[in-house]
């Protein structure tokens, strides 16, 4: 037999092959992502073996990319840079309570010097801050920028001596969620910047801080919801991106400068923008909304008492305004213009409906230069005008469509040569040599009711608001549906209540009327608009008496001559029935 002898050779190649394949398995194995723990009310902690940490940190000099940190409560007097991972890359820091379940403002952050949390612009991932209060006295609260995304969720950023939150993404997405950043005292509250990505900001309360509440800037799109940047010693919202903007449910009030500026045309990829039942309102020295982009829409939104223009609109596009509220103004309530002389672009369609201008120390609404675009069409319809220097005017040569407005009088706007009895507003067809015209008549002159009731029931009135012909002037509005309502109700007999908002071409008022005969109904709107129904009010009809049927209780037939027989006969059959079911059984059982 022969045996297989193992040269020297063969041994070293094998052996280099063994540990090119434990190599390569090495390589090709997960990496998995480790959760460290800092907890400095630990007796146990130690910066050293990590179980737990006793501060921030030291976990975040053992971190690994892709880790995250748990924070369990308490007060930390320390200047975190996430600079300093083992090996920098995406990072969670969360706070947790004693069972290790996250949970919000448990933690504290505040170092006698430098930045609560800070990362500089090299760093290699994403970063996820989320519960923490920060507080630094010397800096900024939290001052991060990475090469990825940045998410800073459920902290508080207060009283911070500069900014409360700066960030800044390149590139990646930021998104700031939950988070409240007032009275920080040299900046912003919240200054993000995405240069290649996004800016989401929901649920954001951004007030009284020396500078801008929230400052956004970035080339993609920004969006703000249900958010809050009022009394700041300058903007709102200062916004400067290039891409679309959607602004919802948020308030820039009482701002030192603007309530809202969204600067499109800072470069030449202005985008859309979008504002629904938002306000800005009491902007102390300039617009409530500033909007520079390439189309605008804005509805159910409110600029009242600014210290210029309720609504300052520049686009190189379309512009549509429905619901919104512009009153007391010290300049115009509304005005419109094409985008700026420098981009030599003329504004598009406009349209304006179911708003309310009112008490502008300006103009209703004004049309500016440099002009519109060939073919566009400007409709101003459905509105209630009154109270401004002009309720139209034109500094350009355009046609509006402004038929169906009220004017603040039933005879309609003034106008020199076409109404000269009109007792409302002023229409300037013609200002500094512009030759256009305002087309405002049919106006709304009467306001007619209709309906019927019945006493102590809830009956539907309608009141529609007519003109001209008697063409339904407002579809919907006018008036700001997230406020006051635009119109109050009031009854000579019982109770009427409505929502205050026209609907659908009607204002529906619900009235109980108490008494049989007539209710007079009235409803009353702004700027001396109103209408009064007398509504024939009808008794409630009367149940029937149902009939009784009297049997006797002795022999002898029912009072009503018929219920006995029958009842005679029901018995009977029913014997019969019995009877025959059971000579059936007994059948069966004797066979």
């Amino acid at each position: 037999m022969s045996r297989f002898v193992r040269s020297p050779l063969f041994l070293g190649l094998g052996l280099l092959l063994a540990v090119m394949v434990a190599t390569l398995s090495q390589a090709a194995s997960p990496v998995h992502a480790a959760t460290l723990n800092v907890n400095g009310a630990d007796a146990g902690c130690s910066d050293v073996t990590g179980t737990p940490y006793c501060t921030i940190g030291a976990a975040v000099l053992a971190a690994n990319a892709g880790d995250t940190i748990n924070i369990f409560p308490g007060t930390y007097a320390e200047s975190v840079d996430l600079s300093t991972m083992a090996t920098p890359g995406d990072i969670t820091l969360t706070t947790v309570n004693a069972s290790g379940t996250p949970t919000p403002s448990t933690v504290t952050v505040s170092p006698a010097a430098g930045q609560a949390f800070q990362a500089g612009c090299t760093f290699p991932g994403s970063i996820t801050i989320d519960g923490f209060i920060v507080l630094s006295l010397d800096d900024d609260g939290i001052d991060l920028c990475a090469d990825g995304d940045i998410t800073i969720k459920n902290v508080t950023a207060n009283g911070n001596y500069f900014d409360g939150i700066v960030v800044e993404s390149d590139p990646g997405n930021v998104t700031i969620t939950n988070v409240t950043a007032n009275g920080n005292l040299d900046g912003d509250g919240i200054d993000a910047r995405s240069n290649n990505g996004n800016v989401t900001v929901t649920n954001v309360t951004a007030n009284g801080n020396s500078s801008d509440g929230v400052d956004a800037e970035g080339s993609g799109n920004l969006t703000i919801t249900d958010s809050t940047a009022n009394d700041n010693g300058d903007n709102g919202f200062d916004n400067d991106v290039d891409g679309d903007v959607a602004v919802s449910g948020s308030s820039a009030d009482n701002n030192e400068d603007e309530g809202f500026v969204i600067d499109g045309f800072e470069s030449d990829a202005a985008g859309d923008v979008t504002v629904t039942d938002s306000s800005a309102n009491g902007s102390q020295s300039d617009d409530g909304f500033e909007i520079d982009a390439a189309s605008v829409a804005v509805s159910n939104s409110t600029a009242n008492d600014n210290d210029d223009e309720g609504f300052d609109i520049v686009s190189s596009g379309a512009v549509t305004l429905d619901r919104v509220t512009a009153i007391g103004n010290v300049e115009d309530g509304i005005d419109v213009e094409g985008a700026s002389e420098e981009e030599g672009t003329s504004v598009g369609n406009v349209t304006i409906s179911n708003s309310l201008t009112q008490n502008n120390l300006g103009d209703g609404i004004e049309y500016l230069e440099p002009g519109t675009l060939a073919g566009a069409t400007q409709l101003a319809n459905g509105n209630i005008i009154c109270d401004n220097a002009f309720g139209i005017e034109l500094n350009e040569d355009i046609t509006v469509n402004a038929e169906g407005n009220w004017w603040g009088a039933a005879t309609g706007p003034f106008d020199a040569v076409d109404n000269p009895a009109g007792t409302g507003d002023d229409v300037s067809d013609s200002t500094g040599g512009a030759a256009g015209t305002v087309d405002f008549t049919p106006w709304i002159d009467t306001v007619s009711g209709s309906g019927s009731a019945i006493v102590g029931q809830a009956s539907t009135i309608s009141f529609e608001f007519k003109g001209g012909a008697g063409a339904v002037a407002f579809a919907e509005g006018p008036g700001d549906t997230t406020g006051a309502p635009t119109f109050t109700s009031a009854t000579s007999n019982g109770t009427a209540t409505t929502s205050g908002f026209v609907s659908g071409g009607k204002l529906n008022v619900s009235l109980t009327a108490s008494t049989v005969g007539t209710a007079n109904v009235t409803v009353t709107g702004p700027c001396g608009i109103t209408g009064s129904f007398a509504v024939a009010v009808a008794a409630a009809p009367v149940a029937p008496t149902p009939t009784v049927v009297q049997l006797p209780r002795t022999g002898g037939a029912p009072a009503n001559g018929g219920a006995l027989p029958w009842l005679a006969a029901l018995v009977g059959a029913l014997a019969l029935t019995s009877g025959g079911l059971a000579l059936a059984y007994r059948t069966r059982r004797i066979r």
